[in-house]
């Protein structure tokens, strides 16, 4: 899950910025060669578009193809949001 809490920092990351930095870090992780070649399918939800448009410009740096996922849930709009489908 995803979010910032009031815990100590051993046990949750106090601040937005951490978290945010932390969930880029591990997509990072989820779409590199050895996790994909291990049979990891990275998909990423997250209502925060500038993370899904780095993970997306990530993605992209190495070579993978953009795609959403069809299983990724519609907003109120009926739009769909997230990215993965690796």
């Amino acid at each position: 899950m995803k979010g910032a809490y009031r815990e100590p920092a051993g046990i949750a990351f106090p601040r937005k910025a951490d978290v945010d930095a932390n969930y880029l870090s591990l997509a990072r992780r989820l779409l590199a060669d050895d996790a994909r070649k291990a049979g990891v399918r990275a998909v990423f939800g997250t209502h925060d578009n500038r993370l899904l448009r780095a993970i997306a410009e990530h993605a992209s740096a190495i070579g993978l193809p953009a795609g959403r996922s069809a299983a990724a849930p519609a907003t109120a709009s009926g739009r769909r949001r997230g990215w993965g489908g690796l």
